[in-house]
């Protein structure tokens, strides 16, 4: 008896040990090997001068090559690895530099293959931002909130053995961000991306073609047999390669005022542009979607209910948001399968939101796709919430989204960079290319008292009648309002950015002081720093006084008692809004 006692007992305390979320303990190493920002990643990119040519030669097709990845110290043999981007991918060709984006996937040449448990490694080249801050920072208050997003770090970057510059890593949000955040049962996941549907066969020269991209489901996919989209993004049906050069940089979409903008990023065949080891012709490149070249409409309405909606914004047309867009004006309504891909709920047709499963990460049907349009119904009218969304997750989302301005995501005009993710008819949303977030202008003004009550570029709030359904619940907007303080208090004016920020620059100053390839100078990025943690910090002080009752919290109090607004003429943004960044010639490393 006390034989069986003693075994019972020993298996007792085994079980508790293992891990309870259905990931193995190698599944999520990478979180500690590669995501421990207490020191940075180093990574070696080795591949033939040949190869390295062809691939940049042909950057804007976005064709996987295979390359040698060392990797803190370690080989991993015959990895994919391709440049990513949309605007910047251009820019960086038309400026004569090398240094692109990169999409590193270790599954790719041999599946199952992954780097201490991870399948895609996204390096970002900080393009646009002198300070390599921005982003880092947006993802940091994810962490500080405890918010799902992907992990980041800063990596060492050398090619064939000489440093190429300092980069900011992220976990790419595919199978491995799923496994570590929801188990290895997880969900649904889409990425649901406006300018790619309606573009991307412009840029083809393919209009009306079915587009179909299997892995990271940004845009394609026919009406017909969703059962095609392949599962964990493995997708037979080719597409259209761009051609060299066809990449240009066009009008924001979310510029009605006529900025200069960005094409989508093109969908490529991964057999192509590889001088080494050939890639498997079944799988598609991915798409990074990111602004495109066209108009957006403004003033569009919407069916179904937004339940206990706040008061729709009358309209105000002459002011300014931080980059130049106006927040009225309309020129035509939008779309059912636009307003879907905002997210609102547009009736119980599965037709109508066909452009978010095309965009399905891994195979979906049928019935998923009715638990997410069951779920929108109930969210946007204001019913049930808490049955059909995790609300807390989605809240601390938004109130990330608002506090760093990214007009540039699902609450600006253009409704992209996000992710979708549904288990069990809940819906989640996940963050994506934060890279314009903390936009700054003019005196900085737009961005430092950015309402919070009304945090979109539209003004028509009935286009974003998933997140108002949720301001107008009196328990989620309590909720909300938490968040932006803990952000603006405990982060920005608390002891979270300052630590933040001595860490990060604590290890990358020296690096970046020596960047062969940046775009900007040292002096712009010690400039640019200091910039934008004078602009966090205004901003978290203008969101207490809106939470405060101060300074009028929505777009309409605003634009009625502008005298209200926190005054922040005295600040120096010039690192922000100097054009920093593109002054410097690239020189290339020798190799």
């Amino acid at each position: 008896m006390k034989k069986w006692c003693v075994l019972l007992a020993l298996v007792l305390v085994l079980g508790a040990a293992l891990p309870v979320s259905g990931a193995s303990a190698e599944e999520s190493a990478y979180e500690q090997t590669l995501f421990d920002r207490s020191k940075l990643i180093e990574i070696d990119i080795r591949m033939s001068e040949e190869a390295w040519n062809a691939m940049i030669k042909n950057a804007s097709s976005e064709e996987y090559n295979a390359c040698d990845l060392t990797v803190n110290g370690e080989l991993y043999e015959n990895v994919a690895i391709r440049p990513k981007g949309n605007s910047s991918l251009s820019s960086v060709t038309s400026r004569g530099s090398e240094r692109y984006s990169w999409r590193i996937k270790f599954d790719k040449y041999e599946k199952k293959r992954t780097c201490d448990g991870l399948d895609i490694l996204i390096l970002n080249n900080g393009f646009k931002d002198p300070g390599q801050l921005r982003e880092a920072l947006a993802y940091d208050m994810y962490d500080f909130l405890d918010a799902d997003a992907s992990l980041y770090n800063f990596a060492v970057v050398s090619v064939n053995g000489k440093y190429f510059g300092t980069y900011l890593a992220l976990e790419g949000v595919d199978k491995s961000f799923a496994k570590r955040n929801y188990g290895k049962d997880y969900g649904e996941l889409y990425k649901p991306d406006i300018t790619n549907k309606k573009d991307q066969n412009i840029i083809n020269n393919n209009p009306g073609a079915e587009d179909k991209d299997g892995e990271d489901g940004s845009f394609g996919g026919s009406a017909g047999s969703r059962g095609e989209a392949a599962a964990d993004g493995e997708n037979n049906a080719p597409a259209a390669p761009v051609q060299e050069g066809q990449t240009q940089e066009g009008n924001d979409s979310a510029n009605p005022a006529g900025e200069p903008g960005k094409q989508p990023d093109s969908n490529a065949d991964d057999n192509g542009g590889n001088t080494d080891r050939q890639a498997p012709t079944d799988e598609k490149a991915a798409t990074e979607g990111e602004n495109p070249d066209g108009q957006e409409g403004d003033g569009g309405s919407f069916g179904g209910s937004a339940g206990r909606q706040a008061p729709a914004d009358s309209g105000n047309t002459d002011r300014q948001d931080g980059d130049g867009r106006s927040f009225g004006g309309s020129s035509g309504a939008r779309s059912d399968a636009e307003l879907a891909m905002a997210l609102n709920y547009v009736g119980d047709d599965l037709e109508t939101y066909q452009d978010i499963w095309d965009a399905t990460k891994f195979k979906s049907e049928d019935e998923d796709h009715a638990r997410v349009v069951e779920a929108l119904k109930h969210v946007c009218q204001g019913d049930r919430i808490a049955d059909y969304l995790d609300v807390d997750n989605v809240l601390k989302y938004f109130a990330i989204q608002t506090f760093i301005y990214n007009h540039d995501g699902l609450t600006g005009n253009v409704t992209h960079n996000y992710y979708l993710y549904e288990e069990n008819g809940k819906l989640n949303l996940i963050p994506w290319d934060m890279n314009e977030a903390f936009t700054v202008s003019g005196n900085g003004s737009d961005y430092v008292n950015f309402p919070i009550d009304t945090p979109f570029t539209v003004s028509d709030l009935s286009e974003r009648s998933f997140f108002m359904a949720l301001l107008a619940d009196e328990e989620c907007l309590a909720k909300y309002h938490e968040y932006l303080r803990r952000l603006s208090e405990e982060y920005a004016l608390g002891s979270g950015l300052e630590a933040t920020l001595e860490q990060i620059r604590g290890r990358i100053d020296t690096l970046v002081e020596t960047d062969p390839t940046a775009f900007s100078s040292y002096e712009e990025y010690v400039s640019a720093a200091n910039s934008l943690k004078t602009a966090i910090q205004l901003r978290a002080q203008s969101v207490l006084g809106q939470l405060s009752g101060e300074i009028p919290s929505t777009r309409d109090g605003q634009t009625a008692e502008p005298e209200k607004l926190l005054d922040t003429s005295g600040a120096d943004f010039s690192g922000l809004t100097g054009g920093a960044g593109m002054g410097i010639e690239f020189q290339r490393p020798g190799r």
